[in-house]
């Protein structure tokens, strides 16, 4: 597991693989759910809105097992959500 924090990077900036890629939220919070980042299968990733110009990025690999890393990012993502500054 990944967790950035990236200062000046927009939440939906970077989106390697947009055709796998929706916007929703986590906790109220915009986000961005990307499954396989870079076309890497067993890896998902949740970009977080950190306003007024940053993002968190929480990244999970799960061998070649995408459905069980998205599971496990949106569990992380969530636990993460609230110890972030408030949009």
């Amino acid at each position: 597991m990944i967790l950035s924090l990236q200062a000046g990077q927009n939440y939906r900036d970077n989106v390697g693989n947009p055709s796998q890629a929706s916007e929703g939220n986590v906790n109220g919070r915009p986000a961005v759910e990307e499954r396989e980042p870079e076309h890497s299968s067993g890896q998902c990733g949740v970009w977080l809105e950190v306003k007024p110009s940053s993002r968190a990025l929480v990244l999970v690999s799960s061998g070649s097992d995408t459905a069980t890393a998205c599971t496990q990012v949106e569990d992380i993502a969530a636990k993460v959500e609230p110890l972030l500054p408030k949009n």
